[in-house]
């Protein structure tokens, strides 16, 4: 397996406490990505080099672009809501407020969860998963759950029974699916047909501990040469993966630990934009050898430049609106 390592400086040089998400929006050459433990939303315009952010006063989880109008759908913290492109003028003191397309009743979306990761599916609705927020334990539970919408607001559940749902994509002839459960430390694959169902689960990749060197599996991306890029929490690296399983590339970040999420982009399609988490998201800030080791770059997002792999982006699904019916 080759190995590319990560040093010096990074894309941007700031300190997300949980870092994910990243998109990229060709059309303006822009990345956006969160950090969700402080509900801010960062735009990147990779010519110019500008950085925005907007803050709202729920956390934003996971966001992903509309086909038919600007801005995002979003995984906020009661269901799903649209963002706008930009938020002028929120900031911590004065925080943008959400307005919701879909909220999810307490009975089934409790104070004691969140959203985590999510994806567009290839008919254009949005799925996320849940899991337990900030203070809730995560161990020894199988009870999250994988919700889904679509533009008409209807929503049903894709998965139940997760342990911590995570990243999702789907291959280049939209036959498979593959999604990461963390507590689980697997990456599933599954059948997937032109329906948008996915049925015959089965393991892709399986970390046999979670103390396994290579982390546990965060976000998720596939490119448009069908490679499964897997961020690992915990393991300092992204994997690779052919189709059959095979790693064939790991991308090592000599001075970052959790690595949250990834995404092909910029000109030519073969940037690989990388989010972190802080040391603080999991209590390693009390760990003083990985303080000294990581804490420097803790929360960083990276760019790496993998136009030698000869790799490019695969463009992410779109969420299709029908009818706005946001609720405030």
């Amino acid at each position: 397996m080759k190995t590319i390592r990560v040093s010096g400086d990074p894309l941007l040089d700031i300190r997300c406490f949980l870092g994910e998400g990243p998109i990229y929006q060709p059309e303006t050459d822009e990345l956006h990505f969160l950090d969700i433990a402080n509900g801010e939303v960062h735009h990147y315009n990779c010519a110019t080099g500008a950085h925005e952010v907007d803050v709202y006063a729920d956390h934003v989880s996971c966001i992903r672009l509309r086909a038919d109008q600007p801005g995002f759908i979003a995984a906020v913290d009661r269901g799903f809501a649209f963002l706008p492109a930009r938020a002028p003028g929120s900031s911590r003191d004065a925080p943008a407020p959400v307005s919701y397309f879909v909220k999810l009743p307490d009975e089934v979306h409790p104070r004691t969860k969140m959203f985590n990761d999510g994806e567009v599916d290839t008919l254009g609705r949005f799925m996320a998963g849940t899991k337990p927020a900030r203070g809730e334990p995560m161990e020894g539970k199988r009870e999250e759950i994988m919700w889904r919408v679509d533009g008409e607001g209807k929503l049903e559940k894709a998965m139940e029974g997760l342990a911590l749902p995570n990243g999702i994509g789907f291959s280049v002839d939209q036959k498979k699916m593959y999604f990461a459960d963390t507590i689980e430390r697997t990456i599933f694959e599954f059948d997937y047909a032109s329906s948008g169902n996915f049925t015959n689960r089965r393991v892709f990749h399986h970390s046999p501990s979670r103390s396994t060197p290579g982390g546990l599996p965060d976000g998720l991306l596939v490119d448009a040469q069908d490679n499964i890029y897997s961020a690992r929490f915990a393991g300092s690296k992204i994997i690779r993966f052919k189709p059959s399983g095979d790693a064939d590339l790991e991308i090592v970040f000599d001075d970052t630990r959790h690595i949250t999420a990834c995404e092909l982009g910029g000109k030519g399609g073969s940037t690989l934009f990388v989010t972190t988490a802080s040391l603080t998201e999991n209590g390693d800030d009390k760990n003083d050898e990985l303080v000294r080791r990581y804490g420097a770059r803790s929360g960083a997002v990276w760019a790496v430049d993998l136009s030698a792999e000869g790799v490019t982006a695969k463009e992410r699904f779109r969420f299709k609106s029908v009818a706005s019916k946001a609720q405030l």
